[in-house]
């Protein structure tokens, strides 16, 4: 069994990214009010209703969700067990997860679907969200580490 093959199954996540539209939401989709503002939340994938239809969204920083996105992998960092799942990291709450800013220094082993590569002085980044990654080998498998912007 390959495992590092295993943490790359896509997800209904790994379709989305931000800036992406749909005319409805889909079923099973829940409502989420965060800052008296109404999204809409289905398997790691955040909408916010427009007048044609719905925005695909990055994850608001501070929304709680009542669950994890399938397939959120846990990472734990200097003690504290973060979730991370289709770009976004997450913190369990007493009420669900709270979306997170990165913390640095962390592996993860897939990009965020909206991610961008850039060269800064020779060297490939990805960059998504504000969130910075450096590709790095691990054990054979290209993985990537979150790092403060080149």
């Amino acid at each position: 069994m390959d495992v590092d093959a295993d943490r790359r199954q896509p997800y209904f996540w790994s379709d989305f990214h931000s800036g992406m539209h749909a005319d409805r939401l889909p079923d099973g989709c829940r409502r989420i009010s965060f800052h008296d503002h109404p999204y809409f939340y289905y398997q790691g994938v955040y909408y916010d209703s427009q007048p044609w239809g719905y925005a695909i969204i990055d994850p608001p920083l501070g929304v709680v969700t009542p669950e994890l996105p399938p397939g959120a992998e846990i990472i734990v960092s200097r003690g504290i067990a973060y979730y991370y799942a289709g770009g976004a990291f997450y913190l369990q709450q007493p009420d669900g997860f709270m979306v997170v800013a990165a913390p640095p220094g962390v592996d993860v082993a897939v990009l965020p679907p909206n991610a961008s590569p850039d060269i800064v002085n020779g060297l490939v980044y990805y960059q998504a969200d504000g969130t910075w990654y450096q590709p790095i080998m691990v054990n054979g498998v290209a993985s990537y580490v979150t790092v403060a912007r080149p």
